[in-house]
């Protein structure tokens, strides 16, 4: 079942990009859609701080299952598990 019905997933992952750009990783300018988010120095603190920007953003609330390391894992799992 999708979270974001009417969303097509590849401007989810374009948005979801730009917005983990600006708010989480600044200074990671190159960023792209398969970027390993850990690689960069994702961690629980930054994790917590994207989920809270997609559910305000997105006026969705992720159910606890999909709270895990791969949803989190790139800009493109996270918009596979909202679009999906």
């Amino acid at each position: 079942m999708s979270l974001l019905p009417s969303a097509s997933s590849g401007s989810l992952v374009d948005e979801l990009t730009a917005l983990i750009r600006t708010e989480i990783f600044p200074h990671a300018e190159d960023l792209v859609p398969a970027a390993d988010l850990y690689a960069l120095g994702l961690d629980s603190m930054s994790m917590m701080q994207l989920l809270l920007l997609v559910e305000e953003r997105y006026q969705v609330r992720l159910p606890d299952r999909h709270l895990t390391r791969d949803t989190f894992a790139s800009p493109a799992a996270l918009a596979a598990v909202l679009a999906g």
